[in-house]
């Protein structure tokens, strides 16, 4: 009897471990299926008269990133070269126009997203090597970290502020949009879980079992309908005078440091005329209208500050095809515009 016993348990041991190797395959192929998707999404977004070849490669530099976490700054790159991404000790990402110029008398510090970074870019095609071609006197540091947002932006010249003891004659601050963006995003698909019922697919038998659970858990009864917060008058409102809040801690700490600051709104997939036809954004319209309505927010309230500038028109009613992906990542054309504008701004309002 204790024999039979044993070869039972043995069987299931057995079993159980096939089991996990099948299904642990699947969810690695699965995985790897779906990184491949989105690689092809993007290279089938990008405007005509980009090489795929060279994209392709920008895009798997871009996801060998790495990032450490810091308290109420966000994600900073880990130091280290990345392919088209090299990030000193002090978290800059490197400036390739600088290597050539001659030695600069000011300093430049640039705070921003995604953007500013230069995701998808080369090092010579990136916003702030326009800037550093263009401002040949200033030594630039970009500490643009993608996915923070402006208060972190703030809390990261803090830390940059506290670490090397820089003065900086100008600040450049390149966000706004990725704020409302991010919270958006996340409470839609907190929305979505809920309203829609579960969709089966076809997965390994210990994912369907997780997701089984999970659905028994925290599936909602059908009587209750949340709606997306973001598609409300209240709440579009209440994230615009917080993003407009957040530049104005951001300008006000740059006069505390005796640093001319500029805010610049750069454009997005929307409240704009830029031309978008390569982009599939997977944006409801409900979506695209909320956005719109708070880059129109946006935009009027910094009619009353000349030191925070909506650049969202900036590509208005041009033919070209100026963005990479629905996150509004730029060609290098459009960054080279982008810098243009900023630099005829400031100079034009005498602030240099």
């Amino acid at each position: 009897m204790r024999k039979i016993k044993l070869i039972i348990a043995f069987i299931t041991v057995v079993f159980l471990f096939i089991l996990l190797l099948n299904g642990g395959g699947d969810l690695l192929i699965s995985m790897r299926s779906y990184i491949h998707r989105d690689e092809v999404r993007f290279l089938q977004s990008l405007p005509d008269n980009l090489d795929r070849r060279t994209y392709a490669k920008y895009y798997v530099d871009t996801r060998k990133l790495k990032y450490r976490h810091i308290p109420y700054i966000g994600n900073i790159v880990v130091p280290g070269s990345y392919g088209i991404y090299d990030i000193d000790q002090s978290g800059r990402r490197v400036v390739q126009n600088q290597i050539e110029k001659k030695p600069p008398t000011k300093k430049l510090l640039v705070l921003g997203a995604s953007q500013s970074f230069g995701y998808y870019n080369s090092s010579d095609t990136t916003l702030v090597s326009y800037l550093s071609a263009l401002l040949p006197d200033y030594e630039i540091d970009n500490y643009s970290s993608p996915g923070q947002t402006v208060s972190q932006n703030l809390e990261n010249w803090k830390r940059i502020e506290h670490l090397r003891k820089k003065h900086y004659d100008l600040a450049i601050i390149v966000n706004g949009t990725f704020d409302y963006f991010d919270e958006c995003k996340r409470v839609t698909w907190v929305d979505m879980q809920q309203k829609n019922k579960p969709v089966l697919y076809k997965t390994p038998a210990l994912v369907s079992i997780f997701n089984m659970i999970k659905t028994k858990l925290w599936n909602k009864s059908d009587e209750f309908e949340l709606i997306n917060l973001c598609n409300t008058d209240y709440y579009q409102k209440m994230m615009s005078e917080k993003i407009f809040h957040s530049f104005e801690n951001i300008l006000h700490y740059g006069s505390e440091l005796d640093t001319k600051t500029f805010v610049f709104i750069p454009p997005a997939l929307w409240g704009n005329q830029a031309n978008i036809s390569n982009i599939k954004s997977g944006l409801s319209p409900e979506e695209i209208s909320s956005f719109t309505k708070i880059a129109s927010m946006l935009s009027k309230a910094s009619g009353t500050n000349n030191h925070i500038v909506d650049f969202s028109h900036v590509f208005d009613h041009r033919p070209e095809e100026f963005f990479l992906d629905f996150n509004a990542h730029l060609i290098p054309e459009g960054n080279q515009i982008l810098a243009h504008e900023m630099v005829r701004y400031i100079k034009e309002n005498n602030y240099f």
